[in-house]
């Protein structure tokens, strides 16, 4: 801690590792969420954001980190002025404690250093670069987002240093008086109850009133504190390999339909893949808010447990699915399962449906595969009748976007008995999935996609349509 104390004058700034492996950023999709309900402390929160965490000092030469928040600084400019002044005074004498003191303080700033670090890094990751990025669930406590766009906004009142915790404390204003930063929930009870009778104008006595005021946050009323493990509450992540296991397992029900193979079902006829339990997964707390708030599945459509139960549920608050006093895990645990494994039995039944259809002289999915990919051509110099510099007459429709670019024989796409068919709609620009209606007698457009549309999604996309499992 030499060179905070050497530096603390003069801008306190201190060599740290450049590790960004701490965590503890909350999704950006509700950042922005907070961010766009005031101006102001999102131009604030981003101002503190962009300045440089790193900086050469010109002394030695050394690539140090800089503590950019103003307040943070000027705690720590006095706290060291302290140490120093405690030192001096002791004569040497506490020097073992002085110095543990000020590990303990320069861990707790380095730490929270880090913190900033990657909460500013992450804002954009998922959306910039989503294969190598870390991915944020939408399931990331709301009031842990809060606290950490309060704090790097510089939103708060104060900050202090709390000895005992070993963590930079921060005071916030509220219209409400929180009883949260109380150790133990008999106490965080006896405040609400206290301040409920306050609210009601209701007298206290003399031993409910002595309460009242030690609980209060500081004795201050309209206050709460956010401590350095605040921030980090409630942050779950999106991880890659629940998306495998889910997205491979359902594939092996799939294959085990087309295939013709028989599966164990449970006691609800449920089909069940050997060394996969959805009860067991859903156990670990931060796998299960993932799965209800993130999409694992590509057969979902993009969609979440979440947003298919308020298609259904619009008046639902889901309180009992968000991380708070109301969250309710073990419901929330029996309708993911119920969610998940409906999808399991469903994906095996198109699988048993593939094998009907193949055994009665229906399309395989590799030959549904194969039309599909021979319908796309390189050939994009043609893009006219008169053929291209290989001299071949062009076929089909350009699609894609900047040097991804292709020809589509989209006339080609049909499917063996002609009810699902594909067009091209030049007056709109988007080619189209045509279902046949025998109400009508007649084809409907099913789906329609841009002529700047991803290639590889846009192949998926119509593969599903056409009926291959592949694409799933």
């Amino acid at each position: 801690m030499e060179s905070m104390l050497i530096q603390g004058e003069s801008g306190l700034n201190e060599t740290m590792d450049n590790n960004t492996q701490f965590i503890a950023n909350p999704m950006m999709q509700a950042v922005q969420g907070i961010m766009a309900k005031d101006a102001a402390a999102s131009k604030n929160l981003m101002k503190n954001l962009e300045k440089p965490f790193q900086e050469v000092d010109k002394v030695t030469g050394e690539m140090v980190r800089t503590v950019s928040d103003r307040k943070v600084r000027g705690k720590l400019i006095d706290i060291t002025r302290t140490f120093k002044k405690s030192l001096f005074q002791s004569g040497g004498k506490n020097m073992d404690v002085i110095n543990g003191e000020m590990g303990d303080l320069e861990r707790a700033v380095e730490e929270w250093n880090k913190d900033k670090t990657n909460f500013a890094k992450n804002l954009s990751g998922p959306r910039t670069n989503p294969d190598n990025e870390p991915h944020y669930s939408a399931g990331t406590n709301i009031t842990t987002l809060d606290n950490n766009s309060i704090v790097y906004g510089e939103l708060y009142d104060e900050v202090n240093y709390n000895s005992k915790t070993r963590e930079l404390e921060w005071t916030v204003s509220t219209k409400e008086i929180s009883f949260d930063h109380l150790g133990t929930e008999e106490e965080k009870r006896k405040g609400r109850n206290l301040q409920s009778f306050v609210d009601r104008g209701r007298e206290l006595t003399p031993e409910q009133q002595a309460d009242y005021d030690k609980l209060l946050p500081k004795g201050k009323k309209g206050s709460r504190i956010i401590t350095q493990s605040m921030l980090d509450e409630g942050v779950i992540l999106k991880d890659a390999k629940v998306s495998e296991s889910l997205q491979g397992n359902v594939q092996k029900l799939v294959d085990l339909g087309t295939k013709g193979e028989a599966v164990t079902r449970d006691d609800n006829n449920n089909v069940m893949v050997p060394g996969f339990d959805l009860n067991k997964m859903t156990t670990d707390m931060p796998t299960l808010i993932t799965m209800a708030w993130d999409n694992h599945l590509n057969i979902s459509g993009g969609k979440t447990f979440i947003e298919h139960w308020k298609e259904t549920h619009q008046d639902d608050d889901m309180s009992w699915a968000t991380q708070g006093e109301n969250f309710k895990p073990g419901l929330l645990k029996d309708r993911v399962i119920d969610y998940y494994q409906k999808k399991m039995n469903k994906q095996y039944e198109n699988g048993v449906n593939n094998f009907r259809d193949n055994t009665q002289a229906g399309r395989l999915s590799a030959s549904i595969d194969k039309m599909i990919d021979g319908g796309f051509s390189p050939n994009v110099d043609a893009i006219s009748s008169a053929g291209g510099s290989d001299n071949q007459p062009v076929v089909g429709q350009l699609i894609g976007s900047g040097d991804n670019k292709m020809l589509f024989d989209y006339k080609s796409m049909i499917a063996d008995n002609g009810n699902i068919k594909m067009d091209y709609n030049e007056d709109d620009g988007v080619f189209e999935v045509l279902v046949y209606n025998k109400t009508t007698d007649d084809y409907e457009v099913k789906d329609s996609f841009g002529e700047d549309s991803n290639i590889d999604k846009f192949k998926r996309a119509i593969k599903i349509y056409f009926g291959s499992n592949t694409a799933y």
